[in-house]
């Protein structure tokens, strides 16, 4: 699970986890805040498989981020 404000976040589009490499990628219009640290973090996966996130889901928020983040 996630923090409620990293939740947020990805809710927002302003955070995402890029499939390819696992890295946490943050939205420009969060430089300069606490959230900026994230950056190029690795995401960890629950030990249990069946607690990890959906592979699709995780495409799909990767895209919608990449779409909204372009039109910023």
């Amino acid at each position: 699970p996630l923090r409620a404000d990293i939740h947020t976040l990805l809710d927002l589009r302003l955070i995402a986890i890029n499939p390819a490499t696992r890295a946490i990628v943050v939205s420009k219009l969060l430089a300069g805040t606490q959230y900026e640290s994230l950056t190029a973090r690795n995401l960890a996966d629950p030990a249990a498989d069946w607690l990890r996130p959906d592979p699709e889901a995780r495409a799909q928020v990767w895209q919608g981020f990449l779409d909204t983040e372009d039109t910023r």
